[in-house]
């Protein structure tokens, strides 16, 4: 079982949508998947709809302290058949329990423009700051409505100028995961939950499918498909 958390400062709606196409993907893939949502504050869970979505999804409602890692873990395990485990972690539920936990890998969702990179970049910075032991993971960056065609590299220039006001060094372009298929899907104005459940185009559910194969193999995840069960 692996465990995936969407996190960052950006809107959350950047972030809550990353989490559910994600998780779509992983179940396209054909691994158990399980989402689940942690709201923040004055925040609903979006899928509220009758068999909402074709992945089990759980969520845990905003309190005066965040859920630690052990908590989510019990939740976790009573779904004895996940495979793969993905969590919409807003800032104000971050907690340092979670990054010390080396069985998570953090992924920060980057939107198109100028302040996006740099809120990402900032990130980035402050979680790689909080980890105290080398046996933690570093977060990577995920790209979210950039060209397909970029490779990680393409990415350096953009962060060094997202970063050039703060005097911090730029993510290197190895924590950057390849776009893959979203560049079609406008994240912040096109949610895929219509009436609490998850709706997808057959494009949009072949996009998620390519950026959850391209998650896995950046991340050097077990779960990664065999070559030949890979789309």
């Amino acid at each position: 079982m692996e465990v995936f958390l969407i996190s960052g400062s950006n809107a959350n709606s950047i972030r809550t949508n990353t989490s559910l196409l994600m998780a779509f993907g992983l179940k396209l893939l054909g691994l158990e998947t399980v989402h689940i949502q942690l709201t923040g504050r004055d925040e609903r869970p979006v899928l509220t709809g009758e068999m909402p979505a074709p992945f089990a999804t759980a969520w845990f409602p905003a309190t005066e302290r965040p859920p630690s890692s052990a908590a989510i873990w019990d939740w976790i395990r009573q779904s004895a058949t996940a495979e793969a485990v993905v969590v919409d972690l807003p800032v104000s539920a971050f907690d340092h329990g979670w990054i010390a936990d080396p069985a998570f890998r953090i992924l920060l969702p980057m939107a198109t423009g100028a302040a996006e990179a740099e809120r990402t970049a900032r990130d980035f910075h402050a979680i790689a700051a909080s980890l105290v032991s080398p046996d933690l993971v570093l977060p990577w960056i995920l790209p979210v409505g950039w060209p397909p065609a970029m490779e990680p590299s393409d990415f350096e220039p953009v962060l060094n100028r997202a970063m050039s006001r703060s005097g911090l060094l730029a993510p290197s372009s190895d924590r950057v995961i390849q776009p893959g298929g979203i560049s079609t899907f406008e994240i912040r104005s096109a949610p895929p939950v219509v009436d609490g459940r998850i709706s997808l185009s057959p494009r949009l559910a072949t996009a998620t499918e390519g950026i959850a194969y391209a998650m896995l193999k950046a991340t050097g995840s077990s779960l990664l498909p065999v070559p030949n069960d890979a789309f």
